[in-house]
């Protein structure tokens, strides 16, 4: 029997800050020492991690978080471990706050409540001084020194404790040397032999991103990197990467049957490759130098921007791409079009009678449906494709290799599935606007066309697809 999903992941500190550069800063720390951090911007999606997780070691949290507050994340993590074995420093910006903090500091078991701005190098003290007592306590039952191999066991050994899957596979790559570690799950037609290099995940490797077929993994997936396997269904693969150690990866679960992922356990594969990915750093020379501290600013680098980048280009509320994200994604598939003569449709959505909803039942519920709606639309389209949270209650589908009858297609299931879904207390339904690009079009010229047909929609009757 496989252990269930949400059982709780090892070593991972939370960070929940509304404020994006505060958080990664404080991500950054964790880091370096060591750590995997989990950051959410949102209180009630910091219990879901907590549920999803179980308690981590730390957290670090604002007291005013958007939907559910500090207080009652520290008191929902209570009532899953001790002070002793999960620490809080609590934030705030308010004299008030944190004296209600400090009010209730044995009660919450607090560890520390501490002003927004202290110093950097402060700050940077008082994190890696709970996290070295954390390491501390983690090594004390043994001074032996694990070898990579054992760290890869150690991954794939997680792996299939924590997730509902067979089979879990690392590839790693530094320089000229080469690991591959398998482990199995139960006898249902699967037999391990680890003898080839791992070539089948070079495309991976070069694409840098996660890969997810729950179903529809082609055959042979898994031959290339020598693992023998009758018939693979399902397969995930996310990335393992360090510059500073010239470290490339893959680390990926597999099935026989279809792979049951949700987006929280991809949120934790992706943490558990953060993770494997810094601790594989001290078993490898480096090959260039890490940024050094300046003052008291907190140590930033490229990997750090990147993360942050990727956050700043994602919406909080559904996960979508945010339009600053699309707008990016945009330009590179137009010119990926022009440059290969294919064709790309634009799908703009819109909630029929948003404002309407939100009037009569609160903000609350307008931000359910529209995660409700985020979700058909994930469902909708492929690994090639890009959703994006286009602005309030607009959703854009970037289409490659889609012409507009094609879009119209996917547009037409989407608008299906809103009308068929159940949404507390009314039906919803959503309108959409098709415009394919044309040659020597832009990206003004046909977002332009989409919102008129979009328009031409809405004005004609709503729930349904003008191309």
């Amino acid at each position: 029997m496989m252990p269930s999903a949400r059982e709780p992941l090892r070593r991972y500190v939370l960070v929940a800050d509304s404020d994006l550069l505060r958080a990664f800063s404080y991500r950054q720390i964790i880091a370096e020492s060591g750590f995997d951090a989990v950051v959410t911007r949102d209180g009630q999606d910091a219990l879901q991690i907590l549920e999803k997780r179980g308690a981590p070691f730390l957290v670090l949290t604002d007291l005013s978080l958007p939907h559910v507050d500090g207080f009652a994340v520290i008191a929902r993590l209570r009532t899953l471990a001790s002070a002793e074995e999960a620490q809080v420093v609590a934030f705030s910006a308010f004299d008030d706050v944190r004296a209600l903090a400090h009010s209730r500091q044995a009660e919450l078991g607090i560890a520390q409540v501490l002003p927004h701005g202290i110093p950097a190098a402060s700050l940077r003290q008082t994190i890696e001084k709970l996290l070295e007592g954390i390491s501390e306590s983690e090594t004390s039952q043994g001074n032996g020194e694990p070898s990579i191999e054992q760290v890869l066991r150690s991954a794939t050994a997680e792996c299939l404790a924590a997730f509902a899957a067979k089979g879990a596979l690392i590839y790693v790559k530094s320089g000229n040397r080469e690991w591959v570690r398998c482990d199995l799950e139960g006898t249902d037609g699967v037999a391990e032999s680890l003898h080839g290099e791992g070539s089948l995940f070079h495309s991976l490797l070069r694409e840098g991103d996660t890969f997810i077929l729950p179903e529809q993994a082609p055959a042979g997936l898994l031959e290339d990197a020598g693992v023998k396997v009758n018939r693979t269904q399902g397969f995930a693969g996310v990335p393992l990467a360090s510059e500073r150690v010239g470290l490339v990866g893959v680390l990926a679960l597999f099935d026989t049957e279809k792979l049951q992922l949700d987006p929280y356990d991809i949120d934790a594969l992706q943490a558990l490759g953060r993770r494997l990915s810094a601790t594989l750093e001290q078993y490898l020379p480096p090959v260039g130098a890490l940024v050094p501290r300046q003052g008291e600013s907190v140590l930033v680098d490229e990997e750090f921007f990147r993360r942050l980048s990727h956050l700043a280009l994602s919406d909080a509320l559904t996960g979508l791409a945010n339009r600053r994200g699309g707008e990016l994604a945009i330009q590179r598939e137009i010119a990926r079009a022009r440059r290969e003569a294919t064709p790309l449709s634009f799908v703009l959505i819109d909630v029929d009678d948003f404002k309407r909803w939100n009037d009569e039942h609160g903000h609350d519920a307008g931000d359910d449906i529209l995660c409700q709606v985020a979700r058909l639309v994930g469902r909708a389209v492929r690994g090639s494709d890009l959703a994006v949270r286009w602005g309030g209650e607009e959703f854009l589908l970037v289409l490659p290799n889609v012409a507009a009858e094609g879009a119209k297609i996917v547009a037409e299931r989407i608008r299906a599935e809103a009308e068929l879904s159940s949404f507390d207390p009314r039906p919803v339904t959503i309108s959409a606007g098709v415009a394919e690009l044309e040659p020597g079009e832009n990206v003004g010229s046909v977002m332009a066309r989409a919102d008129a047909k979009l328009a031409y929609a809405k004005t004609h009757g709503r729930n349904q697809v003008v191309v």
